[in-house]
């Protein structure tokens, strides 16, 4: 991709610098790029050695109908050529989420300086495909060095940041639940040595054991309820803080909160399920003897 100052005489524009890529005639077709108007290149029509299309970010900014964009003559600073309008594609993401879809042009003229080739391979048997692939490079550039990606990986080179701070959070989320695991269950145990009187005197008075059971998981429920009071806020201000850094970006599902909260619920009570079944099956002769 590269950038090149464009004119369109006809729609009265001003000198405008766009993204240009320089493909081959191919290149909407192997991408699977939509048309919203116009056509794609055809291999055979001299004509479309000198045609462009044009994504629907550069005919917003031209601020033209469809029908007065295709076929509209362009001319081109770099070369001093003049060119034609053929289609309009639809947006699609050349560039990071945290950029606008910029104005794209797009031409049917390989960029000989580069080198490179884009070829799309069907599942299965990359490294055979790759090495055929590299055998017909050597053969038409002999010169030539050979090397090889996937578009994916030159994708994810634009969000090293954000897969360094996925893979922290997977660590931090281990860490927490694992203290939150043990800090719940020291809690329990002091909890149950401290009240286990106050269970000998309930369950004496005739306290049943869905009673003395509910009586301990109140405990924790409470302290639950005070941690989401806290926790919800704050995670919900620093998601939609980050999510502010990119231009297309998702809505906050309220669902992620709720599922996470259950989930931690359901840790915490199976945590403290071991000590509130010591509590319930006490007998109450032993526990107003502890002193």
């Amino acid at each position: 991709m590269n950038g090149t100052i464009i004119k369109f005489p006809q729609l009265g524009s001003k000198d405008l610098r766009w993204n240009m890529f320089n493909v081959d005639y191919d290149f909407p077709k192997t991408f699977g790029l939509e048309f919203s108007a116009g056509r794609d290149f055809q291999y055979g029509n001299i004509n479309d050695s000198t045609s462009m299309i044009l994504n629907q970010a550069a005919v917003k900014v031209l601020g033209k109908p469809l029908d007065k964009v295709i076929g509209a003559t362009v001319i081109n600073n770099r070369d001093n050529r003049l060119y034609k309008v053929i289609g309009v594609v639809k947006d699609f993401p050349y560039q990071s989420m945290h950029h606008a879809i910029d104005p794209l042009i797009i031409t049917p003229q390989n960029n000989f300086i580069y080198e490179i080739c884009y070829v799309k391979l069907p599942v299965g048997k990359f490294q055979e495909k790759i090495a055929a692939i590299e055998k017909k490079w050597k053969a038409v550039y002999p010169g030539t060095g050979f090397s090889h990606w996937f578009v994916n990986d030159e994708f994810n080179r634009m969000y090293v940041a954000e897969n360094r701070v996925l893979a922290l959070a997977k660590v931090f989320a281990i860490l927490s639940v694992i203290i939150t695991i043990m800090g719940v269950f020291s809690l329990a145990s002091y909890t149950a040595e401290q009240r286990t009187k106050e269970v000998g005197i309930r369950k004496v008075l005739g306290a049943s054991d869905k009673h003395v059971a509910a009586l301990f998981a109140w405990v924790f429920v409470k302290i639950f309820i005070i941690a989401c009071l806290l926790a919800i806020p704050l995670s919900w201000y620093f998601g939609y803080k980050w999510l502010q850094g990119f231009v297309y970006r998702v809505q906050i599902n309220p669902l992620i909160f709720i599922l996470s909260l259950l989930g931690l619920l359901l840790v915490t009570f199976l945590t403290v399920a071991y000590e509130i079944w010591k509590s319930v099956r006490a007998k109450p002769v032993v526990a107003l003897r502890t002193e």
